[in-house]
């Protein structure tokens, strides 16, 4: 989907998450209260979305929820945002290189979380561009499309309004085609950064010992 990202619908991504947490939840062979969520990219999105109420409510019906988050590279630029939150511990992996989802809108939404009560880690592993753990190195994709030069765009899940955070716009369902064709660019790095693909490893295999078991003594 790099060269179009509508190809494979957001919303498709995210109901897949939530229908794997309700058929693992339901499954005898796995503890419900220990199922978490990791995702890459655009599942580093789903990571970030799946603490979200609202749609854990409209998928998992019988009040599942994931028992942690972590989001790696995740695009922060297209958020959906409410007070109801489940609250689950979060690690939120960014790379201070990259180009195409951009570390700081992740950081910020990280600090929204924080604000509403949800214990979050932040690490920034300078110099790394996006899908640092690549098989490959750096490159310059072309074709590939990000939407940093049109800001943060959030929706109001309980309004459903859409605004532009850069303008303080409010932006009709009908128009958001022509906003995103207006100001989205092409052209970004992705590859492999064995320093941050390391460390990225140890923080994640550290946090999610420490929720299971208790820091390390």
């Amino acid at each position: 989907t790099a060269a179009d990202q509508t190809a494979v619908p957001a919303a498709a991504d995210l109901v897949d998450a939530l229908t794997a947490l309700r058929l693992l939840a339901r499954d005898p062979r796995f503890d419900a209260r220990r199922i978490g969520i990791m995702g890459f990219s655009r599942g580093g999105t789903v990571a970030f979305q799946t603490a979200q109420r609202p749609f854990l409510r409209a998928v998992a019906k019988e009040g599942e929820a994931f028992a942690f988050h972590v989001a790696a590279y995740a695009g922060c630029l297209q958020i959906y945002t409410s007070p109801d939150v489940t609250r689950a511990p979060m690690l939120n992996l960014v790379g201070g290189a990259d180009d195409y989802t951009h570390p700081e809108p992740c950081e910020a939404l990280a600090a929204e979380h924080v604000a509403l009560g949800t214990p979050v880690k932040t690490i920034r592993y300078e110099g790394a561009h996006h899908a640092w753990d690549s098989l490959l190195p750096v490159r310059w994709l072309p074709n590939a499309t990000t939407g940093y030069p049109c800001g943060v765009v959030r929706t109001d899940i309980p309004s459903w309004t859409v605004t532009a955070l850069r303008t303080g716009a409010v932006i009709p369902p009908a128009e958001l085609t022509a906003f995103f064709n207006s100001c989205v660019a092409r052209g970004v790095h992705v590859g492999r950064n064995t320093a941050a693909l390391d460390a990225s490893r140890r923080d994640v295999a550290r946090f999610v010992q420490d929720l299971i078991s208790g820091p390390a003594r």
